[in-house]
Formats: C-alpha cells, sequence, structure tokens
C-alpha cells in the first residue's frame, strides 16, 4: 500500500457544520464557568484519592492545575474572561515546583508539569523562564536510578524522555533523551520474534503481581511496550541516537505485531501477554488497543520512511473506525479510555493520513463525546467512572481523565486555526497531509 505523505499543511477543522460546532461550544462554555465557579473542582474526585495524594493530585499533569493550564492555553486564549483562570493555574504550578514534594514521572509528577511550561516556552507564552534545574534534576535521577525504574510513559523513562524532547534543542534536553534511548537498549528483551521490554513484577500492583510474578508485556501506549516504540520514532525523527532508534523498533514493531489476538476477536489486542497467555481483550481507547498502536506505528514508519509500518498502522485503524459504538464499550467521555480520546486520535490519525474513514470516524466519535454532555451534572456536563468499581461517577477538572481533555478534543474538532500540539504528550502529533476541506 501506498501512503501519501504530501507536505505538511495547517490543522483543519474536523466538524464544520453549524449545529454540531454550536454543541461542542455549549460544552465548553460550561466547562470554563464550571472551572470558574467551583470553589473546590477536584471536590467529588479527592474522596477516592488517599489523603497523602491530594495535594499532588491538584497539580498533576494527569489531574490537576498542569493539564488544566493546556485547556487554559488552548481553549480559553480568545476569552477574556478565561485569562484569569489561566493566572491561576500557573500559579498553582509554580507553587506545586517549589513546595510539593512530587515524583518524577511525566503524568503524575514533576516532569509533566515541567513539559507544560516547556510547551509554553515554545510557544512564546512564557517569558524569563528557566528550567535548566530541572533538566539537571531529571538528569541526575536518571543516572541514579538507570533502570529499575519502569520504562512506561505514564510514569517512567519514556515518559521522563517526552519531557527531554519538548525542551528540544537545549543541549541538556539531547543528553537527557539520549541517555534513554541508551537504558532502553540496556533493558530491552530478546525474544524469538523480536525485541520487547518486560513490566517486572516489583512494577505491578500487589495483585497482579502475586498472579504474575515473572512479570508481563504489557501492550498499551499509556504503560506498555507501543509508548516504547512512539518515544523511539519521535528520537529518531530528532536525528537522536537514530542508529540505535531504528535497530529497537526493527526488532520491536514485528514483536508488537505478533502479540495480535486471531482474526475474529472483537479486539486487535490484548491488554498484555505474559509466559502464561494473554488477558481478555481490550475495549477501544487511546490508552490500550489497536487505536493507540495505530498511531505509534504510524508515526514509527513515517520516521524512518518504512511503509509497511505505515500500511499496519493504517489497516488497524480503520478496523477500529468500522467498531460500532455498542462494540466499542466505552462507558465515558475521556481521553484516556473514552470517546474523546478516539475522536482526537481518528481526527489526527485522518489528516496525517489522508484518509476520509478515519475522518468520518472522527465525526461518529465527536458527535459520541457530546451524547455523554448532560448540563449540570459533573464539571462542565461531564462526568466519569471510578477507575475500578466502574459504576460510581464523579466530576475530574484533568487532562487525562477529566473536563480539560474532553475540551481540547472537542476544541480541537472545531477550530482550523491551530495544530492541537498538546498532543504530543500522548505521542499523537502525526505530521499533517495534504487535503481538501472537510465537511
Amino acid at each position: 500500500m501506498t501512503i501519501n505523505r504530501t507536505s505538511t499543511v495547517c490543522w483543519q477543522a474536523l466538524v464544520c457544520d453549524a449545529d454540531r460546532r454550536s454543541a461542542a461550544l455549549t460544552a465548553l462554555d460550561a466547562i470554563i464557568q464550571d472551572l470558574q465557579a467551583m470553589e473546590d473542582p477536584w471536590g467529588s474526585f479527592l474522596g477516592h484519592v488517599d489523603l497523602a495524594d491530594q495535594a499532588r493530585a491538584r497539580t498533576t499533569l494527569q489531574h490537576g492545575a498542569a493539564g488544566l493550564l493546556l485547556f487554559d492555553r488552548y481553549v480559553g486564549a480568545s476569552r477574556a474572561d478565561a485569562l484569569e483562570l489561566e493566572r491561576a493555574h500557573r500559579d498553582a504550578l509554580f507553587q506545586a515546583l517549589a513546595h510539593e514534594p512530587l515524583p518524577p514521572w511525566l503524568f503524575d509528577g514533576v516532569a509533566g508539569l515541567g513539559w507544560v511550561l516547556a510547551h509554553r516556552l515554545r510557544a512564546g507564552h512564557e517569558e524569563n523562564l528557566d528550567l535548566a534545574e530541572l533538566d539537571d534534576l531529571l538528569l541526575t535521577y536518571l543516572s541514579k536510578a538507570g533502570e529499575s525504574i519502569p520504562f512506561e510513559l505514564i510514569a517512567g523513562r519514556v515518559g521522563l524522555g517526552l519531557y527531554f524532547l519538548e525542551r528540544l534543542p537545549v543541549a541538556k534536553a539531547r543528553e537527557g533523551a539520549e541517555a534513554i534511548v541508551a537504558s532502553l537498549e540496556r533493558s530491552v528483551e530478546s525474544r524469538p520474534d523480536g525485541l520487547t521490554w518486560r513490566t517486572v513484577a516489583d512494577w505491578m500492583e500487589p495483585k497482579a503481581a502475586r498472579v504474575l510474578s515473572q512479570g508481563l508485556w504489557n501492550l498499551g501506549v499509556s504503560h506498555g511496550v507501543p509508548g516504547v516504540i512512539g518515544f523511539l520514532a519521535r528520537c529518531a525523527e530528532e536525528k537522536i541516537s537514530s542508529p540505535e532508534c531504528r535497530r529497537l523498533l526493527a526488532g520491536a514493531i514485528p514483536w508488537l505485531l505478533g502479540q495480535r489476538n486471531p482474526p475474529d476477536a472483537a479486539r486487535a489486542f490484548p491488554f498484555f501477554s505474559s509466559d502464561g497467555g494473554r488477558s481478555e481483550e481490550t475495549r477501544l481507547g487511546w490508552c490500550y488497543g489497536e487505536v493507540g498502536i495505530a498511531a505509534v506505528l504510524i508515526r514509527a514508519g513515517t520516521a524512518i520512511g518504512v511503509d509497511e509500518w505505515v500500511s499496519e498502522g493504517l489497516d488497524l485503524a480503520l478496523r477500529a473506525a468500522a467498531a460500532s459504538f455498542e462494540h466499542a464499550f466505552v462507558d465515558e467521555p475521556s481521553l484516556c479510555h473514552g470517546a474523546a480520546g478516539l475522536l482526537h486520535s481518528f481526527n489526527r490519525m485522518g489528516q496525517a493520513l489522508n484518509e476520509p474513514r478515519l475522518l468520518d470516524a472522527g465525526r461518529r466519535w465527536f458527535d459520541h463525546t457530546l451524547d455523554f454532555f448532560r448540563p449540570g451534572k459533573g464539571l462542565g456536563g461531564f462526568d466519569y467512572l471510578h477507575a475500578y468499581s466502574r459504576t460510581e461517577r464523579f466530576s475530574v477538572p484533568g487532562l487525562l481523565i477529566g473536563s480539560a481533555g474532553v475540551g481540547l478534543a472537542l476544541h480541537a474538532a472545531i477550530q482550523g486555526e491551530v495544530e492541537p500540539n498538546w498532543d504530543r504528550v500522548f505521542l499523537l502529533d502525526l505530521p499533517l497531509s495534504r487535503r481538501g476541506q472537510q465537511p
């Protein structure tokens, strides 16, 4: 299959229909109004968080002020009534950097706060901001921790790598990304069908570790091998450790494709595989399954120039695009594993590959995302399911599982002025392809 890689052009609106755009703008207004009006937007969510972790939850990229600052910059930038929110969230982020004991991670720690500030620096939204101390802090941590820490995106080495990539062209950022590629090369596991990275029992929840004492191979972008592939592709694009990245990708992608479920399965991939077999099938989402995997395969194939990988990614994306809402098992609107994540993933892949079927899927998931909108419920009309019970719903303001993330995806779908580069933190920022205006 020949992939169209024509010259990069500007981002375009996915949805131009006036009624659908109006519905999205109503939802965005509701999110902003609730963020302004609520004395404590984290109230119902923090009841599910350990007391010791509540201050961190208010500030991180995953749930807190760092993620809200992305929402403020992209969605609220043109609104005078949202400027005070942006100042408040920025102040909270700096307070956390100065006073909160934070872990190093991207989505749940100091690297995520740094990523947002680096992102703002690149866009010219910060002045006189020096992140050199944070660069040194994370480099020192890496040199001491090495391969003892998880390799993953959410809370591991790949996530730290995305912080360093956002800091380019700073010399220490290149040094940090090179160190992580070297660490991944040292920890890679050679299997008969390719190269992979094992999630060891020490990195798992105690209950899972007891059952899988030899560890497992995680197949989600958020916590597993696909996230490594996406990071290596980004490094290859930036000419960082290119020979090593190419070698690791050439071994890891065949291994990953070898983990596919049988053709008659509902989903293309399980959550994980292990020495004892494989898990149940996943639902559709960015974090696990064929949608996130498709995006990193397309990225890797584009970066290295391997059309076969891009074609594999396209095939997976089209398979996911054909799934009905009933068989997607999506029960909330979030970016991580909900409707907004599918909306934005299909939107980004469709624009990258000039593929109308993916763009049409994005429009369907735009509508499904708005189907979750209930004015007066949750935060801005959206609420979310508890991670474990999957029955109780609560309001969350944040990026990964929260109304800021939903708002960013809706905003990206209805505007064509600004490319939504916030999605770099999800490894979704695929280069755009030339195409005509869509309906």
